[in-house]
């Protein structure tokens, strides 16, 4: 007589429970990574678990692809970086070196001092001082750059221009590591305006963005006005990544004109 295995199989109940269970787990393990970011010291649990589902439901690291500032989610320049790479490796966009526009008191030292490098200092500084105020870029920000990426087809070039620190915007990444931030940032917001040219890459990312601004259903403390001795402090500023209702910086070519198929042109 042969022996069969008797193979227990759980009812539609607890395989109902069992895929809950999962999910918690893996929704607080996602929970936990994030906990050890530095933009979520300041954040609620509730608003911490709604960047969880949200970075579980798109299949995103929630370390790296995303922050909070100003009580919303921000797709990183990881994020951004990641889904152009293909456009980078076939040529279609190059990318160009940041160029750091911010002041520089090293500058100014070697520009007076004797040497080889005075006039070069004199001439680097002069050119950051007139990106600056081109771009009107604070001259206390301690980091501020210029990122630009080029559509090879058009031959022309979009620009993200950020800067951080020194400022009077609540941005505790910005302060910890301002050039390293501005440079990220920068290129984020040069990576949005090849969405809004390339129809391709826009298609994966601009969903994402727009999902993201209803994530977090909370009305997060920090966003809000809250009650002060003279009435309501200010609602908190939108932090060094700027308000994107407000739009990006014009498209830059060039020769200064609008790059063709963008909503500035």
């Amino acid at each position: 007589m042969s022996h069969q295995t008797a193979v227990a199989k759980m009812t539609p109940t607890a395989e109902r429970i069992a895929t809950t269970i999962a999910d918690i787990r893996r929704r607080n393990a996602v929970v936990a990574q994030i906990k050890g970011a530095m933009w979520a010291k300041e954040c609620s649990g509730e608003t911490i678990r709604a960047v969880a589902d949200y970075c579980r439901e798109n299949q995103l690291d929630a370390t790296r692809h995303v922050e909070i500032l100003g009580g919303r989610i921000y797709l990183t320049a990881n994020f951004y970086e990641e889904r152009g790479a293909p456009l980078v490796q076939s040529g279609a966009v190059v990318i160009e070196e940041p160029l750091h526009i911010n002041a520089d008191d090293r500058l100014d030292k070697l520009a007076t001092a004797d040497g080889p490098n005075a006039e070069w200092a004199k001439a680097e500084s002069a050119k950051r001082a007139r990106l600056r105020i081109e771009f009107n870029v604070p001259e206390g920000a301690k980091g501020a750059v210029i990122q630009r990426l080029t559509v090879t087809a058009t031959g022309r070039a979009v620009v993200g221009v950020n800067w951080c620190g020194g400022t009077s915007k609540r941005d505790p990444v910005g302060e910890a590591e301002p050039s390293k931030t501005a440079v990220t940032r920068a290129a984020r917001r040069a990576w949005k305006q090849i969405a809004a040219v390339l129809p391709d890459y826009g298609a994966q990312v601009l969903p994402l963005e727009a999902s993201a601004r209803v994530a977090i259903r909370e009305e997060v403390a920090l966003q809000e006005p809250v009650p002060s001795s003279s009435g309501f402090a200010p609602r908190l500023a939108a932090g060094e990544y700027g308000d994107d209702d407000a739009g990006e910086l014009p498209l830059i070519t060039h020769n200064d004109e609008p790059l063709e198929g963008s909503a500035h042109a």
